[in-house]
């Protein structure tokens, strides 16, 4: 019976701490998706370090030329070996050439 409560006090423990991380979640969504392209810049310099290369992918949701998917998924990794490590790729993850990026 104590092993079936501690059981049960943690499963609640647990979703109590999932539910607060969801929340942040959509919080730091949210305030993403708010702030201006100056402010993102900042964020992403503040995440990645001052000595990081970031390189924003940009490119449209509707990929409806022939064989767009091959040359993103082939280009990918070259650009990445030819920047270095320091490079950091960044994309909304919006559907397109980002996702496929």
């Amino acid at each position: 019976k104590v092993a079936e409560t501690a059981k049960s006090e943690a499963e609640a423990r647990i979703t109590e701490l999932e539910d607060k991380i969801q929340a942040n979640e959509q919080q730091a969504a949210k305030a993403v998706s708010q702030e201006t392209p100056v402010e993102a810049a900042h964020r992403l310099r503040n995440d990645f370090g001052r000595g990081a290369d970031i390189v924003c992918i940009m490119g449209g949701t509707d990929v409806n030329v022939a064989d767009i998917d091959k040359l993103v998924k082939a280009m990918a990794p070259k650009l990445e070996a030819a920047m270095g490590p320091k490079a950091k790729f960044v994309t909304r993850g919006m559907a397109g050439v980002q996702e496929i990026f």
